[in-house]
């Protein structure tokens, strides 16, 4: 297909099957073909480069998709009559990424493609909790986020040194937060996902979002 470049595309003649005019799509990219996203994160469909016929407007303004096979077409705009989503619904970060519905996944993908697929398949952002002490005075810390790819382990095993040789000299505490600090590093550290996806996803309730039309 023709290539193009926008965020956002409103739908101002035709439609795709439960896209009538007036509704605001984004198209994900998968090699020769494209999903239809609706704003509420429905996938509506998938266009195919070699069923589907792309006109672009000389101005860029306004797309025109014909897939005759099928009996549809679509015109989009970018312009006045469209403009950026202004209403994107964010996955409920508060629940484990694997419990969300499709539409949360889709949703998460068009913002962040690799992290998602990453997370489909069983990757963690953890943290590694240490404890530093000084005789009457214990500190709770926590590493920077990390990524676990999916099928890896981390052990945190500095931090577990850092606690190690400074976390048992605080009074009551130290030999406690240290104790703990250790088992949960031994554990492969402590799941943050979704504060991390709730960061990511920030963009995801402004014009910017990106996303790409087929090509």
């Amino acid at each position: 297909m023709a290539a193009a470049t926008s965020e956002f595309w409103r739908v101002i003649e035709g439609g795709f099957p439960a896209c009538p005019p007036g509704t605001v799509v984004v198209f994900v990219n998968d090699g020769a073909s494209a999903r239809i996203i609706r704003t509420d994160g429905h996938v509506v469909g998938t266009i195919h480069q070699s069923t589907t016929r792309q006109t672009v407007s000389a101005d860029g303004a306004t797309i025109t998709l014909v897939n005759e096979s099928e009996g549809w077409r679509t015109v989009l705009s970018k312009g006045a009559h469209g403009g950026p989503a202004t209403q994107w619904q964010m996955p409920d970060t508060k629940r484990d990424p694997s419990q969300w519905t499709d539409a949360e996944w889709h949703v998460f993908e068009v913002a962040a493609p690799q992290v998602a697929a990453a997370l489909r398949n069983g990757g963690r952002f953890v943290v590694f909790p240490y404890c530093i002490s000084l005789v009457f005075l214990s500190l709770k810390q926590a590493s920077p986020i990390t990524f676990v790819q999916p099928g890896k382990r981390k052990w945190g095993i500095r931090w577990m040194l850092v606690s190690l040789v400074l976390g048992w000299w605080g009074i009551p505490w130290g030999p406690w937060w240290t104790i703990r600090s250790i088992h949960a590093c031994a554990r492969g550290g402590i799941d943050v996902n979704g504060t991390t996806i709730r960061r990511i996803g920030q963009g995801l309730a402004t014009p910017n979002m990106p996303g790409t039309p087929p090509r």
